[in-house]
């Protein structure tokens, strides 16, 4: 199974891609300045031999031209250091703390007439009937159950497995998507299979399946 199953991709940002690849255009630019600087600073440097003040008592250590190339490269190249913008990633965190807490305590995103269920002991979802007799109001809002769960039965990564007594049960790398695949199960959306590039569920009797695109 470890074999056949694809690389889960690594979440980022697309603010993240972009920064990352900005970090990577000043650390590209940063070597080649400090390449520039240290092939100059070498070619030059015979100039400056009897300056007292750079080289007191004629302390001047005769070195190879690789050598001081490699040295003064890393030296440039520390002295450049200040065109990484190292607080960059430390503002941008700062960014998304403050729009996570926004989004949270915006009361547009909440809707208190459509809260179903409550925290029980019992395994499973609380309120089944109170979410299909809300259902079956209009056809609005039989739109609305369908497509979300819809997306809980499909939008995860859980696996499909059979224990010992043949019943079928769900490996899911966290309890909470197992737990949300399992309510949808219980309100007729049941997850049935999945393989490298698909999936299947059966809803009232009939079986579906979806590509997965990502």
């Amino acid at each position: 199974m470890v074999m056949n199953s694809r690389e889960i991709p690594t979440k980022m940002a697309n603010l993240e891609r972009v920064v990352n690849r900005a970090m990577l255009v000043v650390l590209g630019a940063q070597a080649v300045l400090s390449s520039l600087s240290s092939v100059l600073y070498v070619s030059n440097e015979w100039r400056f031999r009897s300056s007292w003040y750079l080289y007191p008592g004629g302390s001047y250590i005769h070195e190879g031209v690789a050598a001081r190339l490699v040295a003064n490269w890393f030296k440039f190249f520390i002295l450049y250091s200040n065109l990484m913008p190292i607080s960059l990633y430390a503002t941008m965190e700062i960014c998304n703390y403050f729009q996570a807490y926004f989004v949270k305590n915006d009361l547009q995103m909440y809707d208190e007439e459509q809260a179903f269920g409550e925290i029980t002991e019992e395994p499973g979802f609380s309120d089944v009937e109170g979410v299909r007799r809300w259902r079956e109001l209009g056809n609005q809002n039989r739109a609305l159950v369908d497509a979300f769960l819809e997306i809980l039965a499909v939008a995860h990564t859980v696996m499909v497995t059979t224990d010992k007594k043949g019943c079928q049960c769900f490996e899911a790398e966290s309890p909470d998507e197992g737990a949300l695949v399992d309510g949808a199960q219980q309100m007729g959306w049941q997850y049935c299979s999945r393989t490298a590039d698909s999936l299947t569920v059966e809803v009232n009797g009939q079986q579906q399946t979806y590509q997965i695109l990502a």
